[in-house]
């Protein structure tokens, strides 16, 4: 049975997958690899804003080669949760300033994002498992 939350109101399972993705957040900015990569699900999807697409394993890399360095990760709001049994589908405006280091150019966007997250069944905690992001105008 899936179960939506609006606005301040909270879930236990909104609750916990927004602390993972703050650690998230975190380990991308402090360039911590190895932190980025336990957070992430072996079959994660990973669409950028600028329309690419990652596995883990590729994303992983290019963190590894600093193609991307985070300097701010910011989730403005989440305008919507859905909890569907182990998954939680988060919809958020979030701001992104990062440097891409095959052209040099410093990035600073605000996106709309749709994160999934599932329970991990290994181990207690929450993995993402798909990320989408768009700009916003």
């Amino acid at each position: 049975m899936a179960t939506s939350i609006h606005g301040n109101q909270t879930m236990n399972e909104t609750d916990e997958v927004l602390a993972v993705a703050g650690r998230r957040a975190t380990a991308m900015m402090a360039a911590d690899v190895e932190g980025v990569a336990l957070l992430l699900d072996e079959r994660c999807v990973y669409t950028h804003s600028s329309g690419l697409t990652d596995t883990k394993e590729s994303y992983i890399a290019a963190l590894r080669k600093q193609a991307y360095i985070y300097h701010a990760v910011e989730t403005v709001a989440v305008e919507h949760a859905v909890i569907i049994g182990h998954l939680v589908i988060l919809n958020s405006v979030m701001r992104v300033s990062m440097t891409v280091k095959a052209t040099g150019t410093s990035v600073d966007r605000k996106i709309k994002v749709t994160e999934m997250w599932v329970r991990d069944q290994e181990g207690p905690g929450w993995k993402l498992l798909i990320s989408h992001s768009t700009n916003l105008a």
